[in-house]
């Protein structure tokens, strides 16, 4: 993921983080999670670009057994279905000049022929936040590209392997723009854990 935030640009991340009730986790506990999360992305971005991946990438922060991501991987191989005529789309960070909004789409791809928004996520729980997050994404890659997204799909990896939850994100942009204008009314600006990608 890239970090080249345009100056006074907000993420998606950070409207969407500053509803999801991570505001009383300690910063380093957040912290690990989000590059757990980053490290599984990267190794999944391969996997579908069928770039090899070296099993010591699956060994987080280099502690075997303990922090191993291979359950994350096989729950991703239990939801992930490629199909020759479905492209695997990696935009870059995607920008809004207008609402000074930045974001960065986790793949583009189709499937029975909708073009679908996917999130891969590796929490231990689903979040409302999500609905919000979904729609800045998809309101991004629409202005971006003018194509339209027909299903937004978070897919919550499990740690352990087992089925992942696949949640469909409604399409609501009232919803992203109503916490847009909250979040730069009431918390932008402010020095918590939430503004991180």
């Amino acid at each position: 993921m890239s970090d080249d935030i345009l100056p006074g640009f907000t993420r998606v991340s950070a409207i969407s983080g500053a509803f999801g009730g991570y505001g009383n986790i300690p910063k380093e506990i957040l912290n690990n999670a989000a590059a757990r999360g980053s490290q599984v992305h990267d190794i999944i971005r391969d996997v579908i670009l069928n770039v090899p991946v070296d099993g010591e990438r699956y060994i987080y922060r280099g502690e075997r057994n303990t922090n191993s991501l291979v359950g994350y991987m096989e729950s991703f191989w239990k939801f992930w279905r490629p199909h020759d005529d479905s492209p695997a789309v990696f935009p870059d960070r995607m920008n809004d000049f207008n609402l000074m909004l930045t974001g960065e789409v986790d793949l583009i791809t189709t499937i029975n022929d909708e073009r679908v928004l996917i999130d891969w996520k590796c929490t231990a729980c689903a979040s409302p936040a999500w609905d919000i997050q979904g729609n800045g994404y998809s309101l991004l890659y629409e202005n971006s590209f003018h194509q339209v997204i027909d299903k937004i799909l978070f897919v919550r990896l499990d740690k352990d392997g087992a089925e992942p939850e696949v949640v469909e994100i409604k399409h609501d942009i009232d919803l992203f723009m109503t916490a847009y204008e909250f979040y730069h009314r009431f918390f932008k600006g402010q020095k918590c854990n939430l503004e991180c990608e």
